[in-house]
């Protein structure tokens, strides 16, 4: 995900699944790196990979890894800037 990107996320089926999730935005570089969450109330979040830097809000080129408990299928993940995965 190149930096000063963002993605919208939600969780599809939220009346079953009632658990929040983390994003873990993931670099080459531990101090450049961020999370986020996604909620459990199926309502859709835009989400980018900007971290506190000494310049104030920063960003990074990043990988979204999503770490889900063992159960069905939860998200539906749309990048703002082109086709939804």
């Amino acid at each position: 995900m190149p930096h000063g990107s963002s993605l919208q996320i939600r969780i599809v089926n939220a009346e079953e699944f009632q658990q929040d999730l983390t994003v873990q935005f993931k670099n080459d570089d531990s101090q450049t790196e961020s999370s986020a969450t996604i909620p459990k109330d199926g309502g859709w979040v835009t989400l980018s990979n900007t971290f506190t830097g000494d310049n104030g809000e920063e960003s990074a080129d990043s990988v979204p890894f999503i770490t889900t408990p063992k159960i069905r299928p939860f998200s539906r993940l749309s990048n703002t800037d082109g086709p939804t995965i």
